[in-house]
């Protein structure tokens, strides 16, 4: 399936606590997980120098 701009943003997940987690396959669902991630190893770097 291509990615495309009708997958919702968020989709259900049986596996994580709230049921609700971002999707890759929305543009903007991934763009969120790649700043989020970047943003957490930029904050350990910085807190661990």
């Amino acid at each position: 399936m291509p990615i495309g701009d009708n997958e919702p943003l968020f989709v259900r997940d049986k596996r994580s606590r709230n049921g609700y987690v971002l999707n890759p396959r929305n543009p903007s669902g991934l763009a969120l997980i790649i700043v989020l991630t970047v943003g957490v190893l930029i904050l350990t770097a910085v807190a661990l120098a």
